[in-house]
């Protein structure tokens, strides 16, 4: 998962691991994300960030692009 966050935020990469389930009109949901990645912005690399995880706000975000994994095929 790919989280752009508003105001010049950043870019957090990572796995999640849990989400807050709420009614879907609320806004403010929280996620947490591990193995979290970071970049300020879209021309950088992202760096590995020395957390257990992240929690983020569906407030806060963007956009999300979600990355689906391939298979290993053995």
């Amino acid at each position: 998962m790919e989280v752009r966050m508003k105001s010049d935020g950043g870019y957090y990469t990572g796995e999640v691991k849990s989400y807050g389930l709420v009614e879907d009109s609320q806004r403010e949901k929280d996620f947490y994300l591990v193995n979290v990645y970071f970049r300020n912005t879209v021309q950088e690399e992202y760096r590995k960030l020395d957390v257990d995880g992240v929690l983020l706000n569906f407030a806060d975000v963007l956009s999300i692009e979600i990355k689906k994994r391939p298979r290993d095929s053995t």
